[in-house]
């Protein structure tokens, strides 16, 4: 009987010869999986499964003598080998965002040298610097188009005013131009232009009301009512300094 039962059971062992890293590639992993193993696993191509284990336990052994976790009483040195030895550089110069963020040197800096501080590594601080930097511009492009729009609905207000329509807005916007110095100061129309302002619909709407209340002869030396003062002399004695600040 004994004779009997031995033969059943060799009959019934399964051959594992043949079984090697690529027939478990094949055969037994999901595509998922598949498409998830390094390309550097092609050395295991051919090779019987004792030696596939044997080299991933090396390298696991291999990793835990090199790389060990601080705990909470751990030096500032086994700190900071530790963040290294996972892609932290060794000082904050050695972070490079290429043209991420480029615009912003004050944030650079101040990422570079938190992202050290908390041993962050270079992929990972790249990483997240491009995101933000991403989800500031969509910010930013989202505030000029609503900046956009209130001033297209100004200026359409405005050129439907009696008076703005047609070609006049262009002339009126014109005149209101030509009086920024004037009223605010030498170099007043620079600096209109280069804050965006110079073109404003409410700008121009009160600076061409003012314009048309003063009118010429309030800059050439006579009041229009008349009067001991003249337009010119009391503009000197309210901005001295020509800047269009008024004397205390």
């Amino acid at each position: 009987m004994a004779e009997e039962t031995t033969t059943t059971e060799t009959e019934n062992q399964v051959d594992f010869s043949g079984i090697n890293y690529d027939s478990v590639v094949e055969n037994c992993l999901t595509p998922e999986v598949k498409a998830t193993l390094p390309k550097s696993w092609i050395k295991f191509k051919g090779k019987p499964l004792d030696e596939v284990f044997k080299s991933h336990l090396s390298a696991e052994q291999e990793l835990s003598r090199r790389i060990r976790i601080p705990d909470e009483n751990a030096s500032e040195v086994e700190r900071r080998k530790f963040h290294t030895q996972l892609g932290c550089p060794e000082s904050p110069e050695g972070y490079d965002f290429g043209e991420i963020a480029d615009a912003d040197p004050e944030f650079v800096k101040w990422a570079k040298e938190n992202f050290h501080a908390e041993g962050v590594s270079k992929t990972k601080a790249t990483g997240i610097v491009r995101r933000f930097v991403e989800m500031t511009s969509a910010k930013v492009r989202k505030q000029k188009e609503v900046e956009a729009n209130a001033l297209k609905e100004a200026e359409k207000d405005l050129r439907s005013r009696p008076g703005w329509e047609g070609d006049k807005y262009n002339e009126r916007l014109a005149t209101a131009q030509a009086w920024y110095d004037r009223l605010f100061g030498k170099g007043a129309a620079q600096i209109f232009a280069e804050k965006g302002i110079n073109t404003h619909p409410m700008v121009v709407a009160n600076v061409y009301a003012l314009a048309e209340q003063l009118g010429e002869d309030f800059f050439v030396g006579g009041a229009k009512g008349g009067g001991k003062m003249s337009g010119k002399q009391l503009l000197d004695q309210m901005y001295p300094d020509d800047k269009g600040q008024p004397t205390t």
